[in-house]
């Protein structure tokens, strides 16, 4: 990350507001479900934490795998109640500038979600342990 700034549009959020209308909100959620689709299998499917040979998570080469044909110029992060807004601001950035803006929540849903599912596969005490657990108690 190059810079990072923390934007509040809470105020201002009237249903309109930057001439982003909501058929112009629904359109853009349509042209990235396909990232979202494949990226969901892939998260569904093989969730990996790649580490560095001192066993950190290597977040380069997680990107990487991850969206390996995704390129965007803007990451937007927000809070669940703030989704409709950040839509809002990808979609006036992307017509007025031509930027490619990512926004987290669309891909993979909310953070407790992608939480789960890592904590799932990664805790200690994981599904697959639980499971042999019941069926040798």
């Amino acid at each position: 990350m190059f810079e990072g700034y923390n934007l509040d549009l809470s105020k201002i959020e009237a249903q309109a507001f930057l001439n982003v209308s909501d058929a112009d909100i629904e359109a853009y959620e349509e042209k990235i479900n396909g990232l979202k689709k494949s990226l969901k299998i892939k998260i569904d499917t093989e969730i990996k934490l790649p580490r560095t040979s001192d066993n950190r998570i290597d977040g380069s080469k997680l990107i990487n795998d991850w969206f390996p044909e995704y390129r965007a110029d803007l990451f937007i992060s927000h809070s669940h109640n703030n989704a409709r807004t950040a839509k809002r601001l990808a979609v006036w950035l992307t017509k007025n500038f031509g930027l490619t803006v990512f926004i987290d929540s669309i891909v993979w849903g909310s953070a407790n979600e992608l939480l789960r599912g890592i904590d799932d596969e990664y805790s200690v005490l994981n599904k697959k342990m639980v499971r042999q657990l019941i069926i040798m108690g």
